[in-house]
């Protein structure tokens, strides 16, 4: 009753809201009303869904079925079947570490276009998201986003407090901020047999500005002062032998033993630790959020809905997209796991503002995610991402154990990555019509 009493007020918003007169709407308002009843009708087939937002979905527009019998790899199988002109379901999710493989191709729609006119919505999105949701050449948008990620720093507050550290989310998050008070914390906490990370080059994954390597005209972004500061930041982890590297089985163990004290992820993806029966959920109520240290802040994952050009029912699909995006009843199925909409009024809703993880002590970790979300930056992935990443932490690990300069180290892995990756580059320039 609870989701059809919410369908119909969504319904009767937008046409009361049609009119003049009336109090001036709020942000949660417009979330509430974001997405209109429509005629739609006919079959909508969904790679990559949520089942309770299809559900609500289908509820909203009883004349559409939604078929969501995806391949396993459905991002690769959309990629297939738009090289093949066929196959493509109506509408997919794609997850930030796959847009990159439609960056460059044709076959979806351009939802800045007629009859999508998504620019229309474009102030009300989070402007890194909706940047992040454009086509390599930036020209065209190829996803509606509908979830976004901020990248956090998960702690044990009560270790915190019982070594007399800052021990409250917003404290830790302005004590951490400042390097030299983190580097002095992690210093007496691993003397107490303590680490906090779980691998040196998630230092500079957390210390450097860029999530990715190379811009979409692929130039390299990971180069000059602010590196060598995330450099010399992971040499001094070394020194300090702050980095519990390991197994996963491993690293596990020491999160719930307490020898791994501190855990950097997407919001998102921290499941495993405040769900009762989660594989790091030893310390149940004993972790809380707080922002990055080092005075960095970032977003690093987020999910878009795509529309192949080759879909039969584009009118649902877009129809769709937007009800996973905009709708209440979308946020308040994403909030269960600590996922946020990117579509910022729905930040105003319930939801959001009355969240409380028991297993983070009670804390309103979506609150807590929309303002580590509105301080974030992200670059988006290219198709060099994933071997980039893999050369970057080799010879970052290899310099730090030879004790190399930080901006020797910075220059060989740029004239490495220049080298190897010379090819794959002088292709998407090409496709981009740079080069």
């Amino acid at each position: 009753m609870k989701l059809i009493a919410s369908l119909l007020f969504v319904s009767l918003t937008v046409s009361a809201c049609g009119g003049s007169g009336g109090s001036e709407k709020t942000p949660a308002d417009e979330a509430k009303a974001a997405v209109a009843k429509k005629e739609l009708s006919g079959t909508l087939v969904v790679w990559g869904d949520s089942p309770a937002v299809s559900e609500a979905f289908m509820k909203l527009h009883p004349n559409v079925k939604i078929e969501s019998s995806a391949p396993k790899e459905h991002v690769d199988a959309v990629v297939v079947a738009l090289a093949a002109g066929n196959g493509a379901p109506d509408v997919a999710r794609v997850w930030e570490a796959h847009l990159w493989k439609f960056g460059t191709a044709s076959g979806l729609e351009d939802l800045y276009a007629p009859p999508y006119n998504a620019k229309e919505l474009e102030k009300d999105f989070l402007p890194a998201a909706w940047n992040l949701s454009k086509s390599m050449d930036e020209k065209r948008l190829i996803g509606l986003p509908y979830t976004y990620s901020p990248y956090v720093m998960l702690y044990r507050n009560d270790i915190f407090e019982q070594n007399g550290f800052p021990s409250k989310p917003d404290e830790v998050s302005k004590f951490v901020s400042d390097p030299e008070n983190f580097f002095d914390m992690a210093k007496k906490l691993r003397q107490k047999g303590h680490y906090m990370f779980r691998r040196l080059s998630e230092v500079t994954d957390i210390a450097a500005p860029h999530t990715s390597f190379y811009d979409r005209s692929m130039k390299y972004l990971r180069n000059g002062d602010t590196y060598v500061k995330a450099i010399d930041f992971a040499k001094r982890a070394a020194q300090l032998d702050l980095a519990f590297t390991a197994s996963k089985e491993e690293t596990d163990q020491a999160l719930n033993s307490g020898k791994l004290i501190t855990y950097f992820n997407l919001l998102g993806s921290l499941g495993s630790f405040y769900e009762k029966g989660g594989n790091k959920a030893d310390n149940f109520g004993n972790w809380r959020l707080a922002q990055l240290p080092l005075g960095s802040a970032k977003g690093w994952g987020f999910d878009v809905y795509v529309i192949p050009s080759q879909g039969k029912n584009k009118e649902a699909a877009w129809e769709y997209a937007k009800f996973a995006a905009m709708s209440e009843v979308a946020t308040e199925e994403y909030v269960k796991s600590l996922r946020l909409s990117p579509y910022m009024p729905s930040w105003e809703l319930p939801a959001v503002k009355n969240n409380s993880i028991a297993g983070f002590g009670g804390q309103n970790a979506a609150a807590f995610g929309v303002e580590a979300i509105k301080k974030s930056q992200m670059s988006p992935r290219t198709p060099a991402y994933a071997d980039a990443s893999k050369i970057w932490a080799e010879m970052l690990e290899e310099g730090i154990k030879k004790n190399q300069d930080s901006r020797a180290i910075l220059t060989q892995i740029e004239e490495t990555m220049e080298r190897q990756l010379n090819g794959l580059k002088a292709d998407i320039q090409k496709s981009l019509g740079t080069k």
